[in-house]
Parts: C-alpha cells; sequence; structure tokens
C-alpha cells in the first residue's frame, strides 16, 4: 500500500520501533511519501526538570521535518512515572498544560498538518518506591496511566484535535497485561510492565490505524 501522507511519529519508547514495534508495523504495511521517528525512550510529554528532551519541548518540535503532513504524539507513561501533575501548577509545567502548548505550538509551525495524539496502553510499576500501592498502578499522585489518558483526551476535545483511544480501545487491560506487555527488571530492580510484546503491539497497531485510516488515503 502507497501514501501520499508524510508522517511524523513523536513520543516516548512505547512509540520507538525497538520497544513499541508497531511503529515498524505501520511502516512496514504503508509505504509513506516521508516517514519519521522522533521518539525518544525514557521522555516525558510534560518539559519540566531541566528535561530538554521532553516531547512537548522545543528541541524535540524543532525536529519535526517541514514538509510534514500528520504528526502522531504518544506518551504519557513516563508522566506518570515521575509523578507529573495533570493541572497544578498549570501552564506548561502540567500535563495537560504541555498538551494544550503542543497543540498551539503545532498548529502554528504546522498550519496544513493534520495533528493527532494517541495515549499509551496499561503500565504497572510494582513495588516501586513512592508509589501509592504495591502493584505498581498508582503512582505518587495516586494517578494511573488512565488517568493521564483521560487527560489526554479531555485537552484534545477542548483544542479539537483527535485523540486515539488507545488506552481505552486496545484491549490491554490491567487483568490480562502480561499476555500483551513485557515484564522487564527497571533500573531500580523492580519489574516494569509498558512495553508491549509482538502481540500487544498488534493490538495498539489495530487501534491506530483504525484512526488514521481517517486522515491516510491509501492507494
Amino acid at each position: 500500500l502507497h501514501s501520499d501522507c508524510r508522517i511524523c511519529i513523536i513520543g516516548d519508547s512505547v512509540e520507538t520501533e525497538e520497544a513499541g514495534i508497531w511503529p515498524r508495523m505501520l511502516r512496514e504495511q504503508i509505504q509513506f511519501a516521508g516517514y519519521t521517528n522522533l521518539a525518544v525512550s525514557g521522555t516525558c510529554i510534560t518539559p519540566v526538570r531541566e528535561n530538554s528532551r521532553a516531547i512537548a519541548s522545543e528541541e524535540r518540535i524543532a525536529m519535526i521535518p517541514d514538509d510534514t503532513t500528520l504528526i502522531l504524539v504518544g506518551g504519557g507513561t513516563n508522566d506518570w512515572l515521575v509523578n507529573i501533575p495533570l493541572e497544578e501548577p498549570g501552564g506548561s509545567e502540567s500535563f495537560t498544560g504541555a498538551i494544550a502548548a503542543m497543540i498551539g505550538t503545532l498548529s502554528e509551525r504546522f498550519p496544513d498538518a493534520t495533528v493527532l495524539f494517541m495515549s499509551n496502553p496499561v503500565a504497572m510499576m510494582p513495588g516501586r518506591e513512592g508509589f501509592a500501592d504495591s502493584s505498581g498502578i498508582y503512582n505518587g499522585l495516586g494517578l494511573s496511566v488512565g488517568d493521564y489518558a483521560a487527560a489526554m483526551r479531555e485537552v484534545c476535545e477542548d483544542c479539537g484535535v483527535t485523540y486515539i483511544p488507545v488506552f481505552e480501545e486496545c484491549g490491554i487491560t490491567g487483568e490480562n497485561c502480561l499476555d500483551y506487555l513485557l515484564q522487564e527488571e527497571f533500573f531500580d530492580g523492580n519489574p516494569m510492565i509498558a512495553h508491549p510484546n509482538e502481540q500487544g503491539a498488534e493490538r495498539i497497531y489495530e487501534t491506530v490505524w483504525k484512526a488514521l485510516t481517517e486522515y491516510v488515503h491509501v492507494a
């Protein structure tokens, strides 16, 4: 399949071809006129704590090719991991403020491009110090990855940007996550359940592609 779309994917490890896998599936399925993947493992959406590599940072946005026609932004897992607040203290130092600011910047710099945001699937960090529970579902603020997904959806709706409900619709849940996500060792020695296996990546890919078909015309 061929498309005249010039797509740029920007996000965290779940959006990389190596750990996320699904972008490779997308690239192999569709021969885009242009394909750029700027996802960087370990990065938050929110540019705080001198995190210049944050997804919403000027540095990352400046890397998007000028001729891009579709920008797909993912993330939120690392914001959850490091306890980024959803709304306080406001502005770009909160999760929702950073997304709103990024939407504004992308709309200004790429007025003819389509911008879409996607949530990541469920994640858990069992035994992580500072988290609200031992299961690793709720971070130090008492928030789950689902709470960050819901916040992303709300900002996108307010700003008139399409939200791709990967968290809600890919079918990966806290109950079945070990069937679709890898259990890896985090640098603190505790287990990390966040990155998809091949079956999980297929679930993410199907959810993303379902949304993209409205914007990506193939022949």
